[in-house]
């Protein structure tokens, strides 16, 4: 019963190498070193609000939601607590006990807060095809030569009709040696793309997977198509990852959204309400509009679960 009651003691601010003996390198590394860290953070977040709630377990239905309901009243967002349950999730398996956050009452909680408050659903919206066709045509009045023309183009094209994750496409910096598609990542042969993803969110384990798309016919956006022409284009460099620079440096996460914006701005969207996601939500929503099934939504974004729903937004295409 000892995972029922607080102690100061089995809240450790690392609680993977706290709780793990055995192997905690191995158990730690089995989550991106960023949703560790931020778990963590979380995990801290969590620890704080169950110190001023006395005789209240931190891996008890009871100690989550007095949590929710702090975070609630203190002004959080719906999206954030969600964020933070995982934490707590992934945390009660790494400690061996039962997950609290499966509770029917933490469930409904949650629920209940999603109806109260409406105004709290994902706000961004979808870059579908329009949107895409828009932006491309956009691009060379925002980019500073031909060749960051294409090289943008075909960034564009690949989030949208692979549903990439941006960090599945290209690294979050400069110095970033890791992330991002590489040249070997990439295998064309008659009239079909294939794209090697070999590491993403849900898949911490590196296993890859390979996504195909295939060629449009008189398509100006076709994915296939702008890399026949980037490739011809693409300079040789020591940096073997696909989408660089005429200088051989890596097109990073914040160029990737800023020229996006810029593009958009441009075409007199309001770009608030736009993100690198934006590509993966439109992929989504024009599956649905195109009517394809549950399991061939999931198939074509890779997803694991029916989370590709809070995805799908018709209404503000």
């Amino acid at each position: 019963m000892a995972a029922s009651r607080r102690s100061d003691d089995s809240l450790p601010g690392k609680p993977v190498e706290a709780w793990c003996p055995i192997a905690p390198d191995l158990i730690a590394a089995s989550v991106a070193p960023k949703t560790k860290s931020r778990y963590e953070r979380d995990w801290q977040v969590y620890r704080a609000v169950l110190q001023s709630k006395k005789g209240v377990g931190e891996f008890t239905p009871q100690g989550v939601l007095s949590f929710i309901v702090s975070q609630k009243d203190g002004g959080r967002s719906l999206a954030l607590v969600r964020r933070q349950l995982s934490a707590i999730a992934f945390f009660a398996g790494i400690k061996g006990v039962t997950d609290p956050t499966k509770d029917l009452r933490v469930r409904r909680a949650m629920k209940g807060w999603e109806r109260l408050v409406p105004g709290e659903k994902d706000s961004r919206r979808p870059i579908d095809s329009k949107r895409l066709v828009n932006i491309l045509g956009a691009l060379p009045q925002v980019c500073w030569s031909h060749y960051e023309v294409q090289l943008l183009q075909l960034a564009y094209s690949l989030a949208f009709f692979g549903a990439f994750r941006v960090s599945e496409l290209v690294p979050n910096s400069k110095m970033d040696r890791q992330g991002g598609i590489a040249v070997d990542d990439v295998v064309m042969a008659a009239g079909l793309l294939q794209v090697r993803v070999r590491r993403s969110k849900t898949d911490p384990l590196g296993k890859g997977v390979w996504v195909q798309l295939r060629a449009s016919q008189g398509a100006g956006y076709c994915p296939v198509m702008l890399m026949e022409r980037f490739m011809q284009m693409r300079p040789g460099c020591e940096d073997n990852r696909l989408l660089v620079h005429e200088d051989g440096t890596p097109l990073t996460k914040f160029q990737f959204t800023r020229i996006c914006k810029r593009a958009l701005e441009l075409l007199g969207e309001d770009i608030a309400h736009f993100t690198s996601h934006s590509f993966r939500i439109g992929a989504a929503t024009t599956a649905a509009e195109l009517g394809l099934s549950p399991g061939a939504i999931k198939r074509v974004g890779r997803w694991n679960s029916a989370s590709f729903e809070r995805y799908v937004r018709p209404q503000l295409v």
